[in-house]
């Protein structure tokens, strides 16, 4: 900061020294211009209407110092000059003034030397015996001045960037002192207005990492979680089906029961099969969430709604037959959404799949799909055995299930990985749906998903 301040200052000054030095000399140079010619007019003025011979005595008083006196004749011969000798002067009736004043009774001009870098004034009168008066002097040019003041300037510079350069210390260490001092681990309160961006910018900064935070932590929480659910679901039927595998070995199963064992085996290894494939199949979809919509894969693209849910329903009608459960699909034909066909294709399954497997027989499963201006919602509708109110809002948690039983007495179809809902809720948060729960307690549940047009 500090030599970024010493540059803009240094830079300042040396811009403002070159700038005013420029307008000094320049105003200098026409105010000393304007009275050198105002003393040689006033000077030749003095001799108007006198003659040669009258004003010789007066003309000796001039000294060469003040002004340059010359008098020419008609006829362009120099009779007298106070600087020069005449003898060696040419004939000036070719001079601009001399013509000028012989012409009209007063003349003037201006003639600069390149090689001495000087320009000379002069001004001349026709006096009463008909010869002309001449009043000249010489200065510097405006360049000349110029070229003599840049020394100066340069000195001047260099003392005004010494001082600048300690000046720019002080005034940096002024002003970073309050930031420095700063305590950031409270509320900022910035020393200078024109911070105040910048102090809020930091209080913004500040509220998203410690929202961060609490999100990672929350996720390593999760994850913990997880694991451990994860570990004792895949405990559960491995324990299950070393325990029937060790009575088969030692021979403890007896031939009436070998059939029932080779089956509770084959049972609890679908059901680690299909817990692993959910395990797989969230984890993608957390990666999906936590990188982009992309990830692995998830293309989004406009879908027929109405063919993906046609497709489920023929999928599940057979295990809906198998438990008395009647399945219904209402949807017009083409509603289209921006999806990613296989995750909305596993959405409707694990919905509808659910809602036949907890359901009653003789109960009913519906899928009505309908299409809004601004959306299209999903519903899945079953008259199930419901679910209690003070366990709705876990129901799409991983590994909950409502009985809170981790055990599988009932087989393998009256119930699942626990994490079928827990894919629902990522898959809707992928494609930034709404997803809502309306259930009772033995009457059933509907679950509804508004997807964004």
């Amino acid at each position: 900061m500090r030599k970024k301040i010493f540059r803009s200052m240094a830079a300042l000054i040396t811009c403002s020294l070159v700038i005013t030095s420029l307008i000094l000399c320049t105003v200098f140079y026409y105010y000393y211009s304007n009275t050198i010619y105002t003393s040689i007019k006033e000077k030749a003025e003095h001799f108007h209407g006198t003659s040669f011979a009258e004003s010789a005595k007066v003309l000796d008083d001039i000294s060469p110092a003040e002004m340059r006196i010359t008098i020419v004749a008609p006829t362009g011969t120099v009779l007298y000059d106070n600087t020069h000798n005449i003898a060696a002067m040419a004939n000036h009736l070719d001079r601009d003034e001399i013509e000028e004043a012989l012409a009209s009774g007063a003349g003037e001009a201006i003639r600069f030397s390149d090689t001495l870098d000087e320009e000379t004034w002069y001004y001349a009168i026709r006096m009463a015996d008909g010869n002309v008066l001449r009043a000249s002097k010489t200065t510097s040019n405006i360049f000349s001045l110029y070229a003599q003041m840049i020394p100066v300037i340069i000195l001047i510079i260099i003392g005004m960037i010494i001082a600048g350069d300690f000046v720019a210390g002080k005034l940096t260490e002024r002003i970073v002192r309050p930031m420095n001092d700063a305590r950031l681990d409270g509320e900022y309160i910035p020393p200078y207005d024109e911070l105040a961006p910048f102090a809020e910018k930091i209080a913004e900064q500040k509220r998203q990492i410690k929202q961060q935070f609490l999100e990672l932590e929350e996720s390593a929480k999760l994850r913990r979680e997880f694991s451990a659910n994860v570990s004792h679901e895949l405990k559960t039927p491995l324990t299950t089906i070393a325990g029937y595998a060790e009575m088969l070995d030692t021979g403890m199963v007896g031939e009436a029961d070998k059939k029932e064992a080779a089956e509770k085996i084959h049972a609890e290894s679908l059901r680690m099969i299909a817990l692993i494939d959910d395990i797989i199949k969230l984890s993608h979809l957390d990666e999906a969430s936590t990188l982009d919509m992309s990830a692995g894969g998830a293309v989004f693209e406009n879908i027929n709604l109405s063919d993906i849910a046609e497709e489920v329903c023929k999928t599940l009608e057979q295990k809906a037959q198998s438990m008395n459960v009647s399945l219904t699909l209402l949807a017009g034909n083409d509603i289209c959404i921006n999806a990613n066909a296989s995750m909305v294709q596993e959405l409707l399954f694990n919905l509808v799949e659910n809602a036949i497997k907890y359901n009653k027989p003789g109960g009913t499963v519906s899928l009505e799909i309908k299409q809004f201006i601004d959306c299209v919602r999903v519903e899945v509708r079953d008259t199930g055995i419901g679910i209690p109110e003070a366990d709705q809002g876990h129901v799409f948690d991983r590994f909950y299930r409502v009985d809170k039983s981790r055990s599988r007495t009932q087989g393998p179809q009256a119930g699942g990985t626990g994490l079928g809902l827990a894919i629902v809720k990522h898959i809707a948060l992928l494609h930034k749906a709404k997803l809502n729960l309306e259930s009772q307690e033995g009457q059933g549940t509907t679950i509804s998903i508004e997807f964004p047009t």
